[in-house]
């Protein structure tokens, strides 16, 4: 990204949303609950490449 604001701005969402799936995840230890995403291993691909493309430009 070039604007360094703009990225700036997304780090700190993306740091908000890791401290909540933290949190989340402890709720969920402390509660006895699991939670296995069932996803293919394209769409994780897809995933990656996405995020390899946004960052790396």
């Amino acid at each position: 990204m070039k604007d360094q604001n703009v990225r700036h701005a997304h780090v700190e969402m993306a740091l908000q949303q890791l401290t909540l799936m933290e949190m989340y995840e402890a709720l969920m230890k402390r509660m006895g609950w699991s939670f296995t995403p069932r996803v293919s291993t394209q769409d994780q691909v897809n995933t990656y490449q996405h995020f390899y493309q946004t960052f790396n430009r």
